[in-house]
């Protein structure tokens, strides 16, 4: 059954096309946008993680009671331990980079383009030079695109969604310009 997909793969190593490749970045991609929406549109993950919180709070509510009559003092240090550990799990804060906000954008711009010239380098190592070259001329208006759009208060788009857009608009064009020099 997924005999197909484990060829594909294979082939993607073996038999290595840009298409194949190109086809693979797309379908990956295509699956976070669409549990993105999935999950902006139902709420699905948010939802299970407060079910479970109120499941945990309830539990904790009904062995209050229970310590509250026994006095045992170990019990009552665990009980503030599930506390302390439910309040962090409802109250977690995403974790926080040092970093100013421009320098996140212009290395989220740079990543899809130094994928790229990786495995560009791996592809055809004779030509990396005019690769390398390209890959420059392209990634510099993706950095400063990416730093001087506005902030949309969503890190998937801030930081997947755009550089990734700039990255395919960039090989279009890239490849559009090639085929109109040589014909």
């Amino acid at each position: 059954m997924l005999e197909p997909v484990f060829n594909f793969f294979d082939q993607l190593i073996t038999k290595f096309t840009w298409g194949r490749l190109a086809f693979a970045i797309m379908i990956v991609f295509a699956a976070l946008c669409s549990v993105l929406v999935y999950e902006s549109y139902t709420g699905h993950f948010r939802l299970q993680r407060i079910e479970r919180s109120t499941k945990l709070a309830k539990d904790l509510a009904e062995i209050a009671t229970t310590i509250s009559t026994t006095n045992n003092r170990k019990l009552a240090q665990a009980y503030e331990g599930a506390c302390e550990d439910l309040r962090e799990y409802v109250c977690d804060k995403p974790i926080a980079f040092n970093m100013p906000n421009w320098l996140l954008r212009s290395i989220a711009a740079a990543f899809p383009w130094i994928l790229f010239g990786i495995i560009a380098r791996i592809a055809d190592p004779s030509d990396y030079k005019k690769t390398l070259a390209g890959i420059s001329i392209l990634l510099i208006p993706a950095i400063a695109t990416c730093i001087y759009i506005p902030d949309l208060n969503s890190p998937w788009i801030n930081y997947l969604l755009i550089p990734f857009g700039l990255f395919f608009i960039g090989v279009a064009f890239a490849l559009w310009y090639s085929k109109r020099q040589k014909g």
